[in-house]
Order: C-alpha cells, then sequence, then structure tokens
C-alpha cells in the first residue's frame, strides 16, 4: 500500500476570536488481494466431497480524498461562549476486480469460473459540531449544541457486464439544550435534553419509513479537588422511534464512571460503564443487550522505581426470542416455533508492570 498526504494551516486570532483553517490531501493504494497456495480438501472423514484445485481473488483500489476543517472558539459578547468545528469530506475512488476458482462443489459436480470488473464511487461527508454556552450568572449557565452529519455515496460497480449502480445517503440533525450549574471551581452539574432527526435517502427503515427520530437525556457531573481527586459520572437515554435495523434500539441507557486519586508518587483509578438496549417494537419478539466493563488500577511513580498494576472485567449478555415458520413437509404441516436466544460472554484481565531506571542510580 501507498498512502501520501499533505496538510497546510493557518490560525487567526484577533480579540477574543480563534479561527483555524486546515486543508488535507490524501492520496491513497493498495494492492489488495488473496490466493488460496495450493490444492485443498475436507480432509480424512470429511462429510461432504468439496474441494479447491485453486484461488484467487485481486481488489486492488486507489482514492483520493480532499478535507477541509474549520474550527472556531469566540466569545463575541461578555458571557456568550462559542466553540464549532466543520469537517467537510470529498473522496473519488476507482477499484478493479478479478476473481477465479476451479474445484468441486459440496453436490460433488465440478464447477470453474473467471469473473472481472470494475468500479468508481464517489462519497461526500460534511461534519459539524457547534457547542453554545451562555452564562447567567458566575454559578449557572444555558448550555446547547448543534450537531449536522451529512454523508452522499454513488456510484457503479460492472462485473462481467453486469452494472450495479448506487446511490443513497443520510441527512442527521442533532440538537442539546440544558442547564449548567458550577457549585464551585471544581463542581460542576449539566443536564439537559437531546432530540436527533436522520432523513433518509434512497433508504428505509425495516418498517418502511424515510427517517428515524430520537429523543433522551443528558446528565453529567464532574468534581475535582486540586490535583488529588478526580470523578466524573455521565448518563444518557434515548428513546427511538422508527429504528433503522430489526436490531436497532428501540430504547437504551448509558451510564459512565471515570475516578482517579493521586497522593504524591501513588495513584488509583477505577471505570465503570453500563450500556443497556432494547427493542420492543415486535410484537412478541423483543431482544435485550447489555455490557459492563469496570476496571481498577494503581501505581507506583518513582525516579527510579515505576510499578503499575490491573484488573479489568468485561460482561456482555443478548437475549431475544425469534419466531420460526416451517413449511409444509419439512417437519410435518406448516407451523411456527419460538427460537430463544440467550448468550453470555465474561472476559478478566489481569496486567501488572514493572520499570527500574538504571541510569537514576548513576551507572
Amino acid at each position: 500500500e501507498t498512502n501520501r498526504e499533505i496538510a497546510v494551516g493557518v490560525n487567526l486570532n484577533y480579540k477574543g476570536w480563534s479561527l483555524a483553517f486546515e486543508e488535507r490531501v490524501q492520496d491513497y493504494e493498495n494492492e489488495n488481494g488473496f490466493f488460496l497456495p495450493g490444492y485443498m480438501d475436507g480432509g480424512e472423514g470429511a462429510r461432504y466431497p468439496s474441494d479447491l484445485l485453486y484461488f484467487t481473488q485481486n481488489q486492488p483500489y486507489e482514492f483520493k480524498t480532499y478535507n477541509h476543517i474549520f474550527r472556531l472558539n469566540a466569545r463575541p459578547i461578555g458571557g456568550l461562549l462559542i466553540k464549532g468545528v466543520a469537517h467537510l469530506s470529498d473522496m473519488d475512488m476507482s477499484l478493479a476486480y478479478d476473481e477465479a476458482a476451479s474445484g468441486t462443489d459440496y453436490t460433488n459436480r465440478p464447477f470453474e469460473y473467471d469473473s472481472s470488473g470494475k468500479g468508481e464511487f464517489q462519497r461526500k461527508m460534511n461534519l459539524l459540531d457547534l457547542d453554545l454556552t451562555y452564562l447567567l450568572t458566575n454559578k449557572f449557565a444555558v448550555v446547547g449544541a448543534i450537531r449536522n452529519n451529512t454523508f452522499k455515496q454513488e456510484g457503479n460497480m460492472t462485473v462481467d457486464g453486469d452494472r450495479m449502480d448506487q446511490d443513497f445517503g443520510y441527512d442527521t440533525l442533532g440538537v442539546d439544550a440544558g442547564l449548567q450549574y458550577q457549585a464551585t471551581p471544581g463542581f460542576t452539574v449539566t443536564g439537559g435534553y437531546r432530540f436527533e432527526e436522520r432523513k433518509l435517502e434512497n433508504l428505509q427503515t425495516y418498517m418502511y419509513e424515510d427517517q428515524t427520530r430520537r429523543n433522551g437525556l443528558f446528565g453529567s457531573v464532574d468534581w475535582n479537588i486540586r490535583r488529588v481527586f478526580h470523578l466524573n459520572l455521565d448518563y444518557q437515554y434515548g428513546d427511538f422511534k422508527d429504528p433503522y435495523t430489526m436490531i436497532s434500539p428501540s430504547t437504551f441507557n448509558r451510564f459512565r464512571a471515570t475516578a482517579r486519586v493521586n497522593l504524591n508518587e501513588v495513584y488509583f483509578s477505577g471505570l465503570l460503564f453500563y450500556k443497556g438496549a432494547k427493542n420492543e417494537l415486535m410484537d412478541g419478539e423483543p431482544w435485550e443487550s447489555t455490557r459492563l466493563q469496570m476496571n481498577l488500577r494503581g501505581g507506583f511513580q518513582g525516579k527510579t522505581l515505576k510499578l503499575y498494576a490491573g484488573y479489568g472485567y468485561v460482561e456482555q449478555k443478548h437475549m431475544f426470542d425469534r419466531t420460526v415458520a416451517t413449511p409444509p413437509g419439512w417437519s410435518g404441516a406448516a407451523s411456527t416455533f419460538m427460537w430463544p436466544v440467550d448468550y453470555e460472554g465474561k472476559s478478566n484481565i489481569l496486567d501488572a508492570m514493572i520499570k527500574f531506571n538504571i541510569t537514576e542510580l548513576g551507572v
């Protein structure tokens, strides 16, 4: 692969206004391909007689991307703070394709094919993120945000004379509004309402709608005691109307807590994360997914000796029910039955490190 990138930036600062421009051009090429190094079959005792005499697939591609980035920090009036980022991206991609194989399929019939083609795609992405803060008093502030994300992709792929065209996109608009209370310079509480709407172009949700909506709440607590203690709590809740897919959540909850204590050369830190999602739109076929993560870490950071140790725990659960319909003749008359799925995975991770710097001993 070959990657070439050029970036040029300019920063402007004037009386409380800070504006940055950045231009990036990326030129990328990849000779992507893989092959079977020799004959392969199922081995002794294989149930089916399939084998491969040879197989190759090559799909080299290249693209050029132009990125235009703008950053703004401003205080136009006494109590108003503005912080924003805009990222505009245009990409042109071209690719070639060839695939060839020969062998025997699972029905013991020989097969051989050789396909080739080419394609080209154009992609445009525009991201806008604007945060607003208005100070009502020295302790209360109104906070808000506007976020917009547009995506557009079109192109075509031709394989053995058959052409496939693609043209789709979406436009997402999000708005946050809330209040912030700063009890002390080191203790802040924030809470508010969040709305997001996504409009689809040449796409539909699984309920044949052309847009999705999300309403939710957010809240956070940030507590600093000089450089000795730091605690951050963050919570989000979302309710979705017309989710995009059957496995997209209709409601979700997310909680994240981080803490750190610094005692001279010794520190302790911790993380607690929980995310739960549900979909109850399919009558009689709900699903639920949860993820729980916990990390504990401690260390000693001396000039000569450094010690670190940590423990991590991750637990994931996926539970849902699905109705399976059988046609006549498969197991008698046509019928349906419920198929429950219950998956659970757990991971425990331990790590430790010792670092000894002999240069501090004058060696």
